[in-house]
């Protein structure tokens, strides 16, 4: 099990995420939190969650009671039709290369399913943390940290950009543009040093300029 202290920390950080969101005017949903936690654990059977915080059963409309035990791709569109076939395929690629290599980071942009049936884009940064040893030198047990948030403020551009233009290849090919910007920062962005919501931000606006 995980050490409680780190659950705290953890807990913490995410009200504080909520509360730095809130002020900011971040897109979170009203009551809603910006940032979500989770923790999975690569050397259980098909890599399931072990943790996930109030911000996570917020956004994604899962409660803990359900969600621990299970793989994250629950969260793949499943049900909505509004969903083009296939639009996440090379992350969960890259995902499941990550969740083998146990090293490194990871940032992807994932158009996702809630438990209610709606898709949210969801910006996803993973990590490899050793608990109970020491970490430099690879010891302890090893757990995926991940953290997101919805990019509410971003859809409207994603669905004129992106989703509009999905069956002429145009819309695939502005995503890969934009999931390749969030690769580049994945070896530069640390989490407890920097915002996510502000790396969020600052991408989408190359982005646009761009292609917008």
């Amino acid at each position: 099990a995980l050490e409680a202290s780190l659950k705290s920390a953890w807990e913490a950080s995410d009200e504080a995420a909520h509360s730095a969101g809130a002020n900011a005017g971040t897109g979170a949903s009203a009551g809603g939190r910006a940032i979500a936690c989770s923790v999975a654990d690569p050397s259980g059977e098909d890599c399931p969650l072990v943790y996930i915080s109030c911000g996570f059963e917020e956004l994604t409309g899962y409660s803990s009671d359900w969600a621990l035990g299970r793989n994250c791709r629950f969260l793949q569109p499943q049900r909505c039709s509004e969903a083009p076939a296939g639009i996440n395929k090379t992350e969960v690629a890259r995902m499941q290369e990550f969740c083998k290599a146990r090293k490194g980071t990871l940032i992807t942009l994932l158009l996702n399913e809630s438990k209610g049936g709606e898709l949210f884009w969801n910006l996803l940064f993973m990590e490899y943390l050793y608990i109970g040893g020491d970490h430099v030198k690879g010891m302890g047990k090893q757990y995926i940290f991940a953290v997101q948030t919805s990019c509410a403020a971003q859809a409207p551009d994603l669905h004129r950009l992106v989703l509009r233009h999905w069956e002429s290849g145009v819309g695939s090919t502005r995503l890969q543009r934009l999931r390749e910007l969030f690769k580049e920062a994945e070896a530069s962005f640390f989490p407890r040093e920097q915002s996510l919501l502000a790396l969020n931000r600052s991408i989408f606006e190359r982005w646009i300029a761009e292609v917008g």
